[in-house]
Order: C-alpha cells, then sequence, then structure tokens
C-alpha cells in the first residue's frame, strides 16, 4: 500500500509541475503579449510626435514668414510718415518764408506747428445728434 500512496504521490507532484508549468506558460504569453501591444503604441506615438514636429516646423516657419510681413510693413508706414513729415515741414517752412496771410498776422489760423490757433468757432445753430449738442468744427 506504500507503493500505491507513492504513486498518488508522484501523481500529484506531476500535476502540480504540469499546472506550474501551464501557469508560467500562461504568464510568458501575457508578458508577450503586452510587450507587443506596448511596442504598437511606442511606434504609434513615435508616429504623432513626428507629424507633431513637423506641423510645428510649419507653424514656426509659417510665423516667420509673417513676422517678416509685419516687419516690411511696418518699414513703409514709417516711410510714408517720414515723407509725409518732410512735406509737411516744407510746407509750413514755405508759408512761414511767404509772411502772414494778406500782412495781417492776425489772420493766420495755425502755429508753426499746425496747431490752430484761437478758440474753437462753434456754429451758432445746435446740430447734435440729439438737437442739444453742436458737433465740433475741425480745422
Amino acid at each position: 500500500m506504500t507503493e500505491g500512496l507513492e504513486h498518488v504521490g508522484l501523481m500529484e507532484l506531476d500535476h502540480d509541475i504540469e499546472s506550474a508549468a501551464v501557469a508560467g506558460a500562461a504568464a510568458v504569453q501575457r508578458l508577450i503579449a503586452d510587450r507587443t501591444q506596448l511596442r504598437a503604441r511606442l511606434s504609434l506615438q513615435e508616429q504623432e510626435l513626428t507629424a507633431s514636429r513637423a506641423a510645428q516646423d510649419d507653424l514656426r516657419r509659417r510665423l516667420t514668414l509673417l513676422h517678416q510681413r509685419y516687419i516690411d510693413l511696418a518699414r513703409k508706414v514709417v516711410g510714408q510718415l517720414e515723407q509725409f513729415d518732410v512735406a509737411i515741414r516744407e510746407l509750413l517752412q514755405d508759408s512761414r518764408q511767404a509772411g502772414p496771410v494778406n500782412g495781417d498776422p492776425a489772420k493766420r489760423q495755425f502755429d508753426s506747428n499746425g496747431v490752430p490757433l484761437g478758440p474753437q468757432v462753434m456754429p451758432k445753430e445746435m446740430n447734435g445728434a440729439n438737437g442739444k449738442m453742436p458737433l465740433p468744427i475741425e480745422p
């Protein structure tokens, strides 16, 4: 009977070893599946990162071009303002050299900087939006 118990004990041991081997194989398969899944995620994320960097580079290039266009536009506007300033200064210089209008300094309307002289003249009639306030007269 001892032999029978030994035989049953060996069968149980074989069964335990077989169960452990099957569980180990299943664990290895899960690890391989997880590794494969992680590799796929990594590949996808690398593709997304590459696409994101390309889009970022394109946006940076466009922003640089836009910045340069605004710089060029600002230079043109400053140039035109300088030309306008020169023209106004020449006009004022010419008017000073020509003397007061009709020789009467009281008839001058602007000073040498182009600022209106004297009080603003307001119309006698009311012409505001509500009929109570007159609109200002621009020089």
